[in-house]
């Protein structure tokens, strides 16, 4: 699928993208195949389905970029990885995931079934231990001083809540001639039974037959709560309540926003050093986008610029940035425009006098021992741009100047320039 028209965004944005609609859809699907979530999110088990939901599509999407699929600064591919995600792996999209990979797919999925189930369980036995309790407290003795109700009334004096919950059923049933037909053959059944039963055998399953019934209603709960048959504490120990649902949104976006004000105001340097090495990761990438290395290249030349000069005899505050760019100068396996970017830094960096070039040569002397003889030659053409003496033309100079790296340079003819560039190095002042 040609994807160019997508916009090319950080890749940070679009594995927010990626992670955002996986576990949208990881969502729905919890919700399709587990039906009651009134109480699925009170299980630990739970939050770690939806980890796995959303991190699987990430996982994807990364290893799509890396066989070339698609690249992971496309807004719309994040998107489509997002949504597709389940289909991919079945091989109903267009995108396929790499083949050698299918038992980690096949791991994920026996995992997501596993903890499905589990809390599925954990469902079913929450709700039967509490129609469980609800069905005892309707089979409950009367409570004194209640009169009973007229569609109920019998022998008794007081109104049991047995009565009360047959009231209400009767009240609110479609048929409730059918359905008081329905009570009055239940009790002649279990009351005919040999040996009999006793009375609260009886009324405990006349009870669990009514509160089968009103359990058609979506709002039963809260109209046995406002009969006063149960109390509201039951329902929010075992379901939750509406208070506790609140405080679990504010206590997750209040999460949001210490996570926010730690990376404004870092004083611990953990978020500079996170990005730091993401765009590291990014400028050595070789299968990278154009766009994406010349967004990676101006940030570090502005992250460099944005370091204090180093005063005599303190240490190069820019070094932070740009040390690490003497390894991906050293990687032999980078194509030219990734071994351009760090020196553009560099050459950046003098321009913004954050380092003087006598700093910025002896950092850069020993990037002349890499295995790409053109990433030498590059670094080397460096070198002859910070001299400073090259209109002065001095045969030290222009000795150093005319060496042309190539393949066939040995081991000691290479150390031997270094050797050479660092002697006319150290008689320049800084």
């Amino acid at each position: 699928m040609d994807l160019s028209f997508s916009p090319d965004s950080p890749a940070w944005v679009c594995y927010l993208i990626v992670l955002l609609f996986g576990v949208l859809t990881g969502w729905r699907e919890v919700v399709a195949q587990l039906k009651d979530t009134y109480t699925l999110w009170r299980y630990p088990s739970a939050w770690v389905l939806m980890v796995i939901l959303g991190i699987g599509p990430v996982l994807l999407f990364w290893m799509l970029d890396r066989v070339g699929a698609l690249h992971d600064t496309s807004v719309i591919a994040a998107a489509i990885v997002g949504i597709a995600y389940t289909q991919i792996l079945k091989g109903d999209s267009q995108y396929k995931a790499p083949g050698e990979t299918s038992p980690i797919w096949n791991f994920l999925s026996w995992w997501r079934e596993r903890i499905a189930k589990a809390v599925q369980d954990h469902v079913t036995r929450n709700a039967l231990a509490f129609d469980q309790i609800v069905s005892g407290c309707l089979a409950a003795p009367a409570k004194p001083g209640k009169a009973a109700p007229a569609a109920a009334a019998g022998p008794t004096s007081g109104a049991t809540p047995l009565q009360e919950v047959t009231a209400l059923a009767l009240k609110h049933a479609v048929d409730p001639v059918k359905l008081q037909a329905a009570l009055e053959a239940e009790r002649s059944r279990l009351k005919s039974a040999t040996p009999p039963l006793s009375d609260e055998v009886i009324d405990y399953k006349i009870a669990e037959f009514i509160y089968r019934e009103i359990q058609g209603d979506p709002g039963y709960r809260n109209q046995l709560v406002s009969q006063g048959l149960i109390e509201q504490s039951l329902v929010d120990r075992y379901f939750g309540s509406r208070w506790s649902r609140v405080l679990a949104i504010v206590a997750i976006a209040a999460a949001f926003v210490v996570i926010g004000l730690f990376v404004v105001f870092d004083r611990t340097g953990t978020v500079k050093y996170v990005e730091r090495e993401y765009l590291m990761l990014r400028l050595s990438k070789a299968t990278g986008t154009v766009n994406d290395l010349d967004r990676v290249t101006a940030r570090l030349i502005e992250r460099v610029a944005a370091e204090p000069r180093a005063a005599a005899g303190k240490p190069v505050a820019a070094d932070f940035w740009l040390m690490p760019l003497l390894a991906v100068l050293n990687d032999s396996t980078l194509p030219m425009d990734r071994v351009n970017a760090p020196l553009r830094v560099f050459l950046a960096t003098r321009d913004k006098d954050v380092v003087d070039r006598h700093s910025l040569a002896e950092r850069l002397i020993t990037m002349l021992r890499g295995g790409n003889v053109d990433a030498r030659r590059r670094v080397h053409l460096a070198l002859v741009y910070l001299a400073p003496d090259k209109a002065e033309s001095s045969a030290e100079f222009k000795a150093l100047r005319a060496w042309n790296p190539t393949e066939g340079d040995s081991i000691t003819e290479i150390e031997s320039k270094i050797d050479d560039w660092r002697a006319y190095w150290e008689k320049i002042k800084p």
